[in-house]
């Protein structure tokens, strides 16, 4: 199915899994502790998530090496990170309630945005999805324009810590409290809800299968 990145937060190590069952994971790159969220930048790169230290790093794909920082602009505790399609790299930032769009090619800041608590991020063709905590909502955003577009859903728990797309369109989101929903992203209607297990981060691999992790 692929191949997968994870991280490791205390430890600051990114892992490659291959993503069939029973795979190992194996170091690909030690960075700064403090890792939440890695995206896959369009001319391979990985960008990187770091909270601890407040910035976006860029690490090659192939050595692990890491290239600079991307991104450090007041962005207090970036907690999300998704590539749009046109080549723009999203950044949510919790502790400050921002969500900063950034050219993916050279760093610059494209469009700030204040959203409440801001966590887990993701992109479909048209529009930026954003997690807040404070009130278990999620909010929308033109993908293009940066136009803050409203309130998707709201009341759907406090915990929303993680979020991906499937191919049908739907969000599902991981919530640390509640397991994983499925959220119309037409109308905000919770879809299903699987609450089996504690989810760590959410991905959908190229064949369409949902990868996550215990954190229990």
């Amino acid at each position: 199915h692929g191949e997968i990145l994870s991280s490791q937060f205390n430890q600051g190590i990114i892992y490659r899994v291959a993503g069939t069952p029973g795979s190992t994971a194996a170091p690909f790159a030690t960075v700064e502790r403090g890792i939440t969220g890695l995206a896959q930048l369009p001319n391979g790169d990985i960008a990187v998530a770091s909270s601890r230290e407040d910035r976006i790093l860029r690490i090659d794909a192939t050595s692990g090496f890491t290239k600079g920082i991307l991104f450090d602009n007041l962005i207090d505790n970036p907690r999300g990170l998704t590539l749009h399609r046109g080549g723009t790299l999203w950044v949510s930032a919790l502790s400050n309630d921002q969500v900063v769009a950034i050219d993916a090619y050279t760093g610059e800041e494209l469009h700030r945005l204040t959203i409440p608590r801001a966590f887990a991020i993701a992109a479909d063709a048209d529009r930026i999805y954003v997690t807040g905590q404070a009130e278990g909502s999620v909010y929308m955003i033109d993908a293009l324009t940066g136009d803050y577009l409203g309130v998707l859903a709201q009341n759907l728990g406090p915990n929303l810590e993680e979020m991906t797309i499937n191919r049908a369109g739907d969000l599902l989101i991981g919530d640390s409290a509640d397991g994983i929903l499925r959220v119309d992203a037409a109308t905000g209607a919770i879809l299903a809800r699987a609450p089996t297990f504690t989810p760590g981060p959410v991905a959908i691999d190229h064949d369409g299968f949902l990868i996550s992790k215990n954190i229990d």
